[in-house]
């Protein structure tokens, strides 16, 4: 559950659209749900503005899929990291809506519209191929926590010269004003 989610509930029950016994139901797996082999964290949209990141490494398939169910089950979008092939395709059979990006070994399930929040853009910059699944990977994670990510791929034998033209182009870009001093 997440700030949005909870003060239009509270609005509903304030209106008496929704009476006390309903949002109880929806309250009562805040703030953990105990799956057995994982506890799912509810709460932590509250606490930090994004839900839960599911790292696959480590999990079985059905673990995954699991954890990815009961954060569905309650609303909230999923981020599954460093997921493999075949635990995406099997956390896809589950859940049909889950994308998965290959390149960043990351699967998302969108439950709900993320919006962008008001603090410019995040630039991701990669010093050759060998970086753009970590790049990648980023911009998934940036784009779930509602932030805007700008890819800057350069060549492995990147010189000064192109490096300082990287450098003042991300310089140019629109920084939250707490960041504008640095320049």
């Amino acid at each position: 559950m997440d700030v949005a989610r909870l003060r239009k509930l509270l609005d509903a029950v304030r209106a008496g659209r929704v009476d006390v016994e309903q949002a109880l139901a929806e309250l009562r797996d805040l703030p953990f749900a105990d799956l057995e082999y994982a506890t799912v964290d509810h709460h932590r949209a509250l606490r930090q503005g994004v839900p839960e990141v599911i790292l696959g490494q480590g999990k079985t398939s059905e673990q995954i899929a699991g954890v990815a169910r009961e954060l569905v089950r309650t609303g909230q979008n999923v981020l599954v990291t460093r997921i493999n092939p075949e635990q995406a395709a099997n956390l896809a059979k589950v859940i049909p809506e889950t994308r998965y990006v290959s390149l960043a070994r990351v699967a998302t399930i969108e439950v709900q519209e993320i919006s962008p929040l008001p603090y410019g853009s995040v630039a991701l910059v990669c010093a050759g191929t060998a970086d753009l699944p970590v790049v990648e990977g980023w911009a998934r994670r940036c784009g779930r926590s509602g932030f805007r990510s700008s890819e800057c791929t350069t060549s492995e034998s990147l010189d000064c010269t192109a490096c300082w033209d990287v450098v003042k182009s991300l310089i140019a870009r629109p920084w939250p004003s707490s960041w504008r001093g640095w320049r």
